[in-house]
């Protein structure tokens, strides 16, 4: 959620393709099924990964 509203920030300040790039990467990540305990367990065949590599994941999809 954090990532989330990161992006909802920039969003506000009209920095519209930052917002973007934040969500798309996000989606792409949640699409791979690279996702944290609270996701896995709701996602069959879910890549359970710590918070920071989550993080990461995100970032490497940016």
């Amino acid at each position: 959620s954090l990532i989330l509203s990161g992006a909802m920030m920039f969003e506000f300040l009209g920095w519209k393709e930052v917002d973007q790039l934040i969500r798309s990467a996000l989606e792409r990540t949640i699409k791979e099924k690279i996702v944290t305990y609270d996701l896995a367990r709701q996602m069959e065949g879910g890549k359970e990964v710590r918070t920071s590599q989550f993080a990461e994941a995100v970032v490497e999809r940016m």
